[in-house]
C-alpha cells in the first residue's frame, strides 16, 4: 500500500494543531479568553451573592415579626398578672414568660447574625461590581486582537480541514476510520493532561524485525510478523497506533 496521501492527510491534521497553537500564543487571546472566563465566573458568583442576600432578607423579615408578635405576647402576658391570686396559678404564665423572653433573645441573636451577613454580602457584591468593570476593561482592550486572531484561525483551520476532506476519497476507509478513532481518543487524553507534551502522533514510520512499538516500546507478539515489506501495515495490539513500512 502506498502511504503517500495517508501521511499527507497526517501533516494536515498537524499543520491544523499548529494553527490553532499559533491562534492561542497570539498577543491578546490569552488575556481576552481568561477575561471571558472571569466573566462566566462573575455571573455565577453575583447569581449566588443575589440568591444569599434575598434568602437572608426573607429569613430577617420573617424573624423581625416574630420578634413582634412576642413583644405583642410578653406585654399581654404582664398585663394578666393582676388576674391570677395564687402562686400555683402564676406557674404557667411564669414560664410561658420565661419561654417567650427566652426566644426573645434566639430571635435578637440571629438577627444580628443575619444582619451582620447582610452587610458582609452587601460588601461582596460591591467587590464583585469593581471586579466586572475590571472584566469589561480586559475584554475591550483585547476584543480586537482576539477577534482578528480567532478570524484569521478559523480562516486557516478550514483551508486545512477542506484539503483533508479532498484526501479522504483516496484512503483505505479501515485505516481513515482508526486513524480518526486514535485522533480523537489522544485529542481526549491531551485534554485530561494539559500540563504533558500534546504533540498529537498516530502513524510511525516500523522499522521491519523490530518486534518494538515505537510508538508505546511495547512487545507487539505475533502481529509484528505482518510487517515485513514495504507497503505492510498493522495496528499496534498495545496503543492502536498505526504501524506502516513505507
Amino acid at each position: 500500500m502506498n502511504f503517500d496521501t495517508l501521511l499527507q492527510y497526517a501533516k494536515l491534521d498537524s499543520d491544523i494543531e499548529q494553527v490553532i497553537k499559533d491562534y492561542n500564543a497570539t498577543p491578546g487571546v490569552k488575556e481576552y479568553k481568561g477575561a471571558l472566563k472571569a466573566s462566566e465566573q462573575f455571573k455565577v458568583e453575583v447569581s449566588q451573592l443575589k440568591a444569599s442576600f434575598s434568602d437572608k432578607q426573607k429569613q430577617l423579615a420573617k424573624l423581625t415579626e416574630e420578634l413582634s408578635e412576642i413583644g405583642i405576647e410578653i406585654t399581654d402576658s404582664e398585663n394578666q398578672e393582676s388576674n391570677y391570686s395564687s402562686s400555683t396559678q402564676l406557674e404557667y404564665p411564669i414560664k410561658h414568660l420565661n419561654d417567650l423572653l427566652k426566644r426573645l433573645d434566639e430571635i435578637e441573636s440571629t438577627i444580628k447574625k443575619l444582619k451582620a451577613d447582610i452587610s458582609s454580602i452587601d460588601k461582596d457584591m460591591n467587590n464583585c461590581k469593581n471586579k466586572g468593570v475590571n472584566i469589561n476593561i480586559t475584554m475591550k482592550t483585547y476584543s480586537n486582537a482576539y477577534n482578528e486572531a480567532l478570524s484569521k484561525m478559523k480562516h486557516d483551520r478550514d483551508e486545512l480541514r477542506n484539503k483533508k476532506l479532498e484526501l479522504e476519497a483516496q484512503i483505505d476507509p479501515k485505516i481513515l476510520e482508526h486513524y480518526k478513532s486514535q485522533i480523537e481518543e489522544k485529542k481526549a487524553n491531551a485534554e485530561k493532561q494539559p500540563n504533558k507534551n500534546n504533540t498529537i502522533t498516530v502513524i510511525y514510520e516500523h522499522t521491519p524485525g523490530v518486534a518494538m512499538c515505537p510508538a508505546c516500546y511495547k512487545h507487539m507478539g505475533n502481529e509484528i510478523d505482518k510487517l515485513q515489506g514495504q507497503g505492510d501495515y498493522i495496528f499496534c495490539p498495545e496503543c492502536g497506533a498505526i504501524l506502516i513500512i513505507k
